[in-house]
């Protein structure tokens, strides 16, 4: 499988995932326009939608692989980590602005960072390992408290894209059992972790990053696990671009094609529910 046809799987089912999303954020009109309370395919939209984002942490990791100039590959993410964050808001929110949730390109540059100092600290320190451990730390407790698409799971699964490459059937049996713990991980029923979110005052942030960590969410977890599906594409991807023979002029087409596709069709998604079907609370 070409990175071609990785990036429109992980398009496709990002859609998929975002028009069961503004389903679920406008649960009051489903039963008027659907004529059931809880429509079948919603779930299934969600499910669907696991996919994407792994394909996006493994592609975030390729690049920086393959990268001519990581500078230029940061302020590039960066760029649209703002361009997507008011069309994020209105999908999600209806509103311009809103704190306490970012777009994922906030996770996706934040675990891009983490490889970048880990790759740094292991050329330059002989105790890089320690500083990687702290660097990452830090990364996932960024996104919690940013709110970040997707928080420290995120985090931790553009970092483990960027560690192991998968190429081998050992470096494969990593990844599938890392995805697996992370995707897992908010079904997990950590003891006195209600205690310890009360009694420190976190349960008073309206952070859904930092409750989601403490308290966890089985529903979301189960559902995430679905996300395991993600490896089977990126496991039969071939090194090629899909754009063989193509112009320079064409490959920049296609390369900012796939970065304006999140925010417009976030977008898209809200012009459509708001005006035409007039949905949104």
């Amino acid at each position: 499988m070409s990175y071609l046809a990785l990036k429109l799987l992980a398009c496709i089912t990002m859609l998929i995932d975002h028009m069961g999303l503004v389903c679920v954020v406008n649960l009051h009109w489903l039963d008027a326009l659907f004529g059931v309370e809880d429509p079948v395919h919603i779930p299934l939209f969600r499910l669907i939608g696991r996919v994407a984002f792994p394909i996006f942490a493994f592609m975030i990791a390729n690049g920086f692989r393959h990268t001519k100039n990581i500078r230029h590959y940061f302020i590039r993410l960066l760029i649209f980590a703002f361009i997507s964050e008011i069309p994020f808001n209105l999908m999600l929110h209806n509103q311009v602005l809103y704190i306490g949730s970012m777009n994922v390109f906030f996770t996706l540059i934040i675990g891009l960072l983490c490889i970048q100092l880990h790759t740094q600290y292991q050329r330059l320190f002989s105790y890089g390992l320690i500083l990687s451990g702290i660097t990452l730390a830090l990364g996932c407790v960024t996104a919690v408290l940013l709110g970040s698409d997707y928080t420290y799971i995120g985090v931790l699964t553009v970092f483990l894209f960027g560690i192991v490459k998968g190429k081998s059937w050992g470096q494969k049996g990593i990844l599938l059992a890392g995805l697996l713990f992370l995707m897992s991980w908010k079904t997990i029923n950590i003891p006195l972790a209600r205690e310890i979110y009360d009694l420190t005052g976190l349960n008073l942030l309206s952070v859904p990053g930092v409750r989601i960590l403490f308290l966890g969410d089985a529903w979301l977890g189960r559902v995430r696990l679905f996300s395991l599906v993600s490896l089977i594409p990126i496991f039969l991807y071939n090194q090629k671009l899909g754009l063989e023979g193509k112009s320079k002029t064409v490959h920049k087409i296609v390369q900012y094609f796939f970065y304006c596709f999140y925010p417009f069709h976030m977008l898209a998604l809200w012009a459509y529910f708001n005006f035409v079907l007039g949905v949104y609370h």
